[in-house]
């Protein structure tokens, strides 16, 4: 079976390079990560089953051909959205390399 993601034409012709690190530290604290981390485990496992994406301290890009317009927020949700399907990790391109390591 092979799964495809639709990328738009727009974001296709997108040349821009987005940074995938904004070299901030990821928590201020001890206490603050493991809430960080615990609160994302509990809205993962809240979500579980459903077309539901959970994750934190990653950056998001809001404006398409801006990579200084970028949030990295502790926790966010995004519904309608599969786990590890992102557009720089598309499922295909992970579908491939497993079949490739698995070998």
């Amino acid at each position: 079976m092979t799964i495809r993601q639709r990328i738009p034409l727009a974001m296709a012709a997108d040349k821009t390079v987005y940074p995938e690190s904004d070299g901030k530290p990821m928590a201020e604290s001890d206490l603050h990560r493991e809430i960080m981390f615990w609160i994302i485990h509990l809205l993962q496992r809240f979500f579980a089953g459903q077309r539901v994406y959970v994750s934190g301290n990653l950056l998001i890009y809001y404006e398409q051909g801006n990579p200084r317009k970028s949030v990295a927020p502790d926790c966010f949700v995004v519904w309608g959205w599969k786990r590890g399907c992102g557009p720089s990790t598309s499922c295909g391109k992970k579908a491939r390399r497993r079949r490739w390591f698995s070998r």
